[in-house]
């Protein structure tokens, strides 16, 4: 045979091969209580097509992969009845809030959405939020999912460290006084304070199985300048003080400070 013919009759074979996977997948889907999720994953910018590792990982922990391929298309199939995070490996989702939900469908359905992606590079900031309640070491609601979406996002990138920096920038807190003897400039109370902030979200990350080696934790002893308060209103705490613009506040951040290898 020639060796175009040949060339030509491997190409039909594979074709013919995708074609009879797809079908397959697709009839056993059809056939259960299921989504059928295809679409495809491109990088902001350029445009041009990832292949890559997507994950869609549900509020139980239920983790369902799918590799795309060369020309960014991908498919996977997932249970119904459940909300999913979407994790991408060695890349970012351009919107970082996009959350596929399946919670509300009860028949077979087949759903197309692409994703937009941003490389993983050092010191890339995954988030930035103020993570704490007023004037507390509560981690507040906004805190306990970004710190689930950093668990999920390390699941699929086991390479990359992440450094957690841990902030008291929402409270005030007296200056200590100087002196002439050479002691700690730090107010004790502001140390105790991020102390115990650190061991919360330590806690919590540990509650996740989120493995200890892959983050640091750092505090950040930025404080919050003196709130003013009326003469009517009652006393406040001796060394703490909330911030009228707390909610604006960062009090938690994280970036990636190791990338082992990609």
């Amino acid at each position: 045979m020639h060796k175009s013919n040949k060339f030509s009759f491997a190409k039909y074979i594979l074709l013919l091969f995708a074609i009879v996977t797809f079908y397959q997948t697709n009839t056993i889907a059809q056939n259960q209580n299921v989504a059928l999720i295809t679409g495809m994953l491109y990088e902001n910018g350029s445009k041009e097509p990832v292949q890559t590792v997507i994950c869609f990982i549900d509020e139980l922990g239920n983790t369902t992969k799918s590799r795309s391929e060369i020309n960014g298309q991908f498919q996977c199939i997932l249970k119904l009845g459940h909300d999913y995070q979407i994790s991408t490996q060695n890349y970012f989702l351009q919107d970082e809030n996009i959350i596929l939900s399946l919670r509300n469908k009860t028949n077979y359905t087949e759903i197309k959405q692409n994703y937009e992606l941003k490389k993983l590079s050092l010191n890339s900031e995954i988030f930035s939020i103020n993570a704490f309640s007023p004037n507390s070491n509560v981690v507040n609601s906004d805190g306990l999912k970004q710190l689930l979406k950093l668990k999920n996002f390390l699941l699929v990138n086991d390479k990359v460290r992440v450094n957690i920096k841990i902030s008291s920038a929402d409270t005030y807190f007296k200056p200590t006084k100087k002196t002439k003897k050479k002691t700690s400039s730090i107010n004790p109370s502001l140390e105790k304070f991020l102390e115990q902030r650190e061991s919360n979200i330590r806690d919590v990350l540990t509650s996740l199985k989120v493995k200890e080696f892959s983050y640091t934790l750092e505090k950040d002893y930025t404080t919050s300048t003196k709130k003013k308060t009326s003469k009517k209103k009652s006393k406040s705490k001796k060394n703490t003080q909330t911030d009228s613009n707390s909610s604006n506040v960062v009090t938690l951040k994280a970036e990636i400070n190791r990338i082992s290898r990609l």
